[in-house]
């Protein structure tokens, strides 16, 4: 059997956490300007819960550390 990790659902209050963002505002301010990943809708409908695929809020987290340490190491 071919052991990969399972994907998992961040919500906010966790991104919230990972990325140190203060306001569910910020996030979609992000969202809606394409620099940072999609929700998705968990259990459908309108006014369903959403979440972020943990492993694009990690990516997203990565990117920012090399675009953070890149840039510095450029000044």
């Amino acid at each position: 059997m071919n052991a990969t990790p399972q994907e998992s659902f961040l919500r906010i209050a966790d991104v919230l956490d990972v990325t140190g963002f203060r306001s569910r505002e910020r996030i979609r301010q992000l969202e809606n300007e394409a620099r940072f990943p999609r929700r998705i809708r968990i259990n459908g409908g309108e006014h369903g819960a959403v979440g972020w695929l943990k492993s694009e809020v990690d990516q997203w987290v990565h990117d920012r550390i090399a675009a953070s340490r890149s840039a510095k190491a450029a000044a």
